[in-house]
């Protein structure tokens, strides 16, 4: 039943895929192009998904399959904790008190660094990786024991912590759900690689909401912005013509 699981998955990423990239395009108007982060994890997951479901079968065991695995991990050391700055600056765009300071921006942003550092050191520094059979499912996976995802856990927590602050000032609970449910995941069902995929799914899935949400806050925002700034001249005009007439 794997196959037609990751299959299934992956079908709803690339579906998830074609909306965020609508919704980059939407932001770029507004210059918010954050969601390209969400594009690049989805890119990764796609294939990690489609290699889970097919690799095996398509190519076998040998070093063609190895090969093409080690990108799956380095996909998910690299990109994974990018979802922390991107979180951060939807925080921004929807006007989440202190996410619209430098300082806050370059705080989340040292997390999302050290994260993928921590990822490349645990998970891809000396990175071996052997033939494993599940279900009949041939795949690549890691050699002996793993230490803990330390990379995960701190994408997760800063999720968590973003996700909490933007339900609490801008009424928007989707990050802190979709967080909440990859943390029980990641204690309770982590060796489990359907619903840790499934998992991805939905945090992606709240990510994808959050943009689209964040682009459209944004949008208005600054219509309001201009509408204002447009009667504030209309009323500048209209008050000189009136003391041109009194004069």
């Amino acid at each position: 039943m794997q196959v037609p699981a990751y299959t299934a998955i992956a079908i709803a990423e690339i579906a998830l895929f074609v909306y965020v990239l609508r919704v980059w395009r939407r932001g770029r108007a507004v210059k918010a192009g954050e969601s390209i982060v969400l594009l690049v994890i989805l890119g990764g997951v796609i294939y990690d998904n489609l290699m889970l479901a097919f690799g095996g079968s398509v190519f076998g065991e040998g070093a063609a399959l190895e090969m093409l695995s080690y990108p799956r991990y380095l996909l998910h050391g690299l990109f994974t904790p990018l979802l922390i700055i991107f979180c951060a600056l939807s925080a921004d765009r929807m006007n989440v008190p202190g996410y619209r300071k430098r300082e806050t921006l370059t705080l989340w942003g040292a997390v999302t660094f050290f994260a993928i550092w921590f990822g490349l050191i645990g998970d891809l520094v000396n990175l071996t990786i052997e033939p494993a059979v599940e279900d009949v499912l041939l795949s690549y996976k890691h050699a002996g024991e793993l230490g803990p995802p330390i990379a995960e856990v701190a994408t997760v927590i800063s999720m968590l912590i973003i996700g909490g602050a933007m339900q609490r000032y801008a009424r928007w609970p989707w990050i802190f759900v979709s967080a909440s449910i990859m943390f029980v995941i990641a204690l309770f069902f982590i060796d489990n690689g359907v619903i840790a995929n499934l998992g991805e799914l939905v945090l992606l899935s709240g990510g994808a909401a959050t943009a689209a949400e964040a682009v459209r806050r944004l949008k208005v925002e600054r219509d309001e912005r201009k509408a204002a700034a447009l009667r504030e001249a209309a009323e500048r005009r209209a008050a000189k013509s009136v003391s041109d007439v009194t004069a």
